[in-house]
């Protein structure tokens, strides 16, 4: 592999490097991302001296280092990762074909892996080398413009070397003697006429509109024959437990036991569980990357605007190819959700899944009395003049104070609780909740007020405490392997409310999109962690419910927002449902009384 052209790395500069720290962009495991500062140079339990004709890799051993029992076993991992503009290597890596790292392996076998990094998700090559064996790991790099989300396309973040020691054995070591980009390539389109990934396969990728049908009639038939679980009322609750007094309209109760539950407006315990953002699909920025994708779709595709403002959604276009209107895909998404025994449409839903009744939901509102998406990593400016007035008008048209079917409403979403000082957010989260709450129930007394959708990590104490006057349910955001016990034991100490658990998720480890930049599983680990997430927080006896986020996978070249393009979906983007979701969510729905009656 070590055709010309090359450019190879200054491997010199990895010798005591200096310490100096550069701004790149990461994703952030709990959503969104941002800029942060890191060594040039990191070396975790990895040590760099020089060696005949490169650099000596000194690998530590370190203790076992398992992550779940529901995930196969694996040994900690050590690493070096560097900036490519530290060791000489171009910014853009346009027109390269690979990344090669030649390796030399030291006395003891182990597995090494080469990571290129974007911003977003990363591509690399793992294998295990024997000892003493030399041999070449190359990333290919036709499908880099899929990792940086909305940076810029060619310009990779850092490049890691890892290496996997087997538990309790001795250190490792190894010479690398040649870091380059190697080959041309003429990079271009990495994505198809239907969103997808154009240099991987699959099982059941898409190569025609004609498959998209075959695909819905197979679904249509499967849904036929699929029987939704039994002991379930008329609007979903559980009708082989406790009951409780009916008030034609969701509330919240504690059992005998102590046990919090929703509860539905017959009186039947409700345990909630569903998926988010059931709707045409999140767009992905087409404007000034044009070559990235090998189609576009026709200005304003069928019944809606596939493509509009420099942005395009596969997702609509393709639900719209397969089922031909708007209306024949809305009814699809009710027929899953019975099937699949969902018995809630999460935040971010198209209202008209839930129009007409039949499947329970809850609503999203926004304190933001402007525009409710603008400057999202600040608080609301609830010291503006006339930010209640405005508040009360904008509740006013977003309520549905008679809709038995409606849960309650979020207000806000993972507000950066952080950034207020300790003398202030005493006093600024009083005001917020109970504002919030009186022109809320003045315009709905009917439904609940499910809080603001905190995340996992918990702000000042007094912040929950003061929500917990005035939320019925107090939601919280946890992307984490299982909810810890601990964390939400504080959560409901300080609040007294009972929990919402308003998104997690796990991503997907397949070639339909690149890697993220933690963990991501397999079908089979994703489908026993989805089971095992719900599982345990319905064991959690004041954990009402778990919501998954989100319902279709994002767009591999990253939604416009912030560049988020995982496989985090329940289905792809061709709108086809991912078999071990299905059945997760199956499993969940018909387990999650029995589970939370162990709480």
């Amino acid at each position: 592999m070590s055709d010309s052209p090359m450019h190879c790395a200054a491997l010199s500069a990895l010798v005591a490097p200096p310490i100096a720290e550069i701004e790149r962009v990461e994703a952030f495991i709990a959503g969104g991302g941002g800029s942060v500062r890191r060594e040039a140079v990191r070396l975790e339990a990895v040590s760099v001296a020089v060696a005949p004709g490169g650099v000596r890799l000194e690998c530590a051993a370190l203790a076992y280092h398992g992550q779940a029992d529901y995930i196969e076993d694996c040994p900690r991992v050590v690493f070096l990762e560097v900036v490519p503009s530290a060791i000489a290597l171009p910014i853009s890596w346009r027109g390269w074909e690979r990344l090669e790292a030649e390796i030399t392996n030291g006395p003891v076998a182990m597995e090494i892996e080469l990571t290129v990094f974007g911003s977003r998700s990363r591509l690399l090559e793992r294998r295990a080398f024997a000892p003493g064996e030399t041999a070449t790991l190359a990333v290919a790099l036709a499908d880099i413009g899929l990792i940086q989300g909305n940076m810029a396309t060619y310009e990779p973040q850092s490049i890691r070397l890892a290496f996997f020691l087997p538990e309790g054995g001795p250190a490792g070591s190894c010479d690398l003697t040649r870091l380059a980009l190697a080959g041309q390539h003429v990079h271009g389109a990495v994505i198809d006429r239907w969103g997808q990934r154009i240099h991987t396969d699959w099982p059941g990728k898409i190569r025609s509109d004609a498959d998209l049908i075959t695909v819905r009639d197979a679904e249509t038939e499967l849904l036929q024959r699929t029987q939704p679980p039994a002991e379930r009322g008329r609007y979903g609750g559980w009708t082989g437990g406790v009951r409780f007094a009916a008030s034609g309209f969701f509330h919240v109760e504690q059992d005998a036991a102590g046990r919090w539950w929703y509860v539905d407006p017959e009186g039947l315990p409700f345990w909630s569980t569903g998926p988010t953002g059931i709707r045409l699909g999140d767009a992905t920025i087409t404007q000034g990357r044009e070559e990235l994708f090998a189609e576009l779709p026709p200005q304003g595709g069928l019944d809606v605007p596939a493509l509009s403002d420099g942005k395009v959604s596969y997702y609509a276009q393709n639900v719209l190819r397969k089922y031909g209107s708007q209306q024949a895909w809305l009814a699809r998404q009710r027929e899953r959700m019975h099937a699949w025994g969902s018995n809630t449409l999460a935040n971010w839903c198209d209202p008209r899944v839930a129009a007409g009744g039949g499947i329970a939901y809850v609503r999203t509102l926004s304190s933001r009395t402007t525009n409710p998406l603008a400057r999202p990593h600040l608080l609301p400016d609830i010291g503006t003049p006339g930010w209640e007035e405005a508040l009360r008008a904008q509740i006013a048209t977003e309520v549905a104070p008679d809709d038995p079917w409606l849960i309650g409403y979020f207000v806000d979403n993972e507000l950066p609780w952080n950034k207020l000082a300790p003398d202030e957010a005493a006093r600024y989260a009083e005001k917020y909740f109970s504002t919030i709450r009186r022109v809320l129930k003045e315009a709905d007394p009917n439904h609940l007020y499910l809080g603001c959708r905190f995340v996992r990590n918990m702000p000042a104490r007094i912040i929950p405490e003061i929500a917990g006057r005035y939320v019925d349910v107090l939601s919280v955001n946890a992307y984490s392997i299982i909810p810890l016990r601990e964390q939400f034991d504080e959560w409901y100490a300080a609040a007294g409310k009972p929990i919402q658990i308003g998104e997690h998720q796990f991503a997907l480890r397949d070639p339909r999109g690149p890697i993220t930049p933690w963990m991501a599983l397999t079908a089979t680990e994703r489908q026993r962690a989805v089971c095992a997430y719900s599982q345990a927080a319905a064991q959690l006896p004041y954990c009402i419910g778990t919501h998954w986020f989100q319902f279709e996978d994002q767009p591999v070249t990253g939604r416009p927002s912030n560049g988020e393009n995982m496989l985090i979906g329940v289905v792809d983007i061709t709108d086809t449902p991912y078999p071990h979701m299905v059945a997760a969510f199956r499993e969940i729905s018909a387990q999650c009384y029995a589970w939370h009656g162990e709480g």
